[in-house]
């Protein structure tokens, strides 16, 4: 028994120099590499919709450096910002990633150009990143396909309706493989009131010889006042796999949120004719079925109905 707690001295004696040689790195009290420290830079999307975030990160391997503050970008400004670092202690090197969230001002091509860092004593650059931004309502290509991956349509069936007449307002999400989790957001005009979303229904399309499933989210809406209204713009998440990266254990990818957006639909809204109006008028607009039954149908003479 002493001779195998002799020999396990040396194996622990190791395992414990080898987290300390670990804890200075961490500190900074030694270098994790001498090789030569690289940069790079890349967005977590191509194209993003106005009115959301893109998110830009900068990679720096074999160099500790603090966070780098970035030079003015035209059309984004940084709304947001992170870091993480990943060590690995088997090759003796770091990688520390920093973070922005860049919000777009106006829809166009843009491109995020070169950006130079010290790091170290290195001078490191990057390479001229394109970022497209369009429009709400723009169908967004998902990151490794080809085909749109998802896209958001409003609907209006009716865009003139008369003060109290009940409506509807109809969201329609189109996806080729992603995952709602939660109801869409829809503000609404202060001249219109809404009820509960009803439940959703799903269906499937053929889109250019493309497959979408579409869930459809309803919702009535009534108008309380004469004027034009607004509705919108409607916003939806889902989640959807990431094909630029690798599958997991189970045959699952990560999955990154997309965020679309409708463009904003207005409606007319008239008044109710205050000429020939009955007196008993409780203001309800609209086409009304009404369905009249009696029972029993066999009774005997004296029966109520």
């Amino acid at each position: 028994m002493d001779e195998m707690k002799r020999a396990s001295w040396p194996h622990r004696f190791a395992r414990q120099a080898a987290l300390a040689v670990a804890w200075l790195a961490c500190v900074g009290l030694l270098p994790l590499t001498t090789q030569a420290a690289t940069l790079s830079a890349s967005v977590d999307r191509p194209t993003v919709v106005l009115g959301q975030t893109v998110t830009l990160s900068l990679v720096f391997n074999g160099a500790q450096v603090g966070q780098p503050a970035l030079p003015a970008i035209p059309n984004f400004r940084v709304v947001g910002q992170g870091s993480a670092i990943n060590m690995d202690l088997g090759r003796g090197t770091a990688q520390q990633t920093f973070t922005y969230q860049l919000a777009p001002a106006t829809a166009g091509d843009f491109t995020i150009p070169a950006m130079q860092f010290n790091a170290g004593g290195q001078a490191l650059r990057t390479q001229p990143i394109q970022v497209k931004v369009v429009q709400p309502g723009t169908a967004i290509t998902a990151p490794g396909a080809a085909a749109p991956a998802a896209f958001v349509k409003l609907v209006l069936p009716k865009r003139q309706l008369y003060v109290g007449e009940v409506s509807e307002v109809e969201l329609q999400v189109y996806f080729q493989e992603a995952r709602i989790t939660q109801y869409p957001q829809l503000p609404l005009d202060a001249g219109l009131t809404a009820g509960k979303w009803l439940k959703p229904t799903e269906s499937r399309v053929n889109l250019s010889n493309q497959v979408y499933a579409v869930v459809s989210f309803k919702q009535p809406i009534t108008p309380v006042k004469a004027g034009l209204v607004t509705v919108g713009p409607a916003t939806a998440s889902i989640l959807v796999p990431d094909k630029t990266r690798q599958q997991n254990v189970f045959f699952g990818r990560p999955e990154t949120e997309m965020r679309m957006a409708t463009e904003q639909a207005t409606i007319q809204v008239l008044p109710v004719p205050a000429q020939n109006m009955p007196p008993t008028f409780a203001g309800a607009v609209g086409n009304f079925t009404m369905t009249v039954a009696a029972a029993p149908t066999n009774l005997a003479a004296g029966d109520p109905i």
